[in-house]
């Protein structure tokens, strides 16, 4: 009896159709002149949903 190795790829392909594709988008953030501006913003996306 031969074993086949599919199995597990066809186990874990709706998983796949799970995943997203990334996305990027630019923002206009004004007045955000320090140096851990960029961290608070990038930590908040980070939290955001989607």
């Amino acid at each position: 009896m031969r074993k086949s190795s599919a199995s597990p790829l066809v186990a874990l392909s709706p998983l796949a159709a799970l995943a997203a594709t990334p996305q990027t988008a630019t923002l206009d953030v004004q007045n955000m002149t320090c140096t851990l501006c960029p961290v608070t913003v990038k930590k908040s996306l980070e939290k955001a949903p989607g």
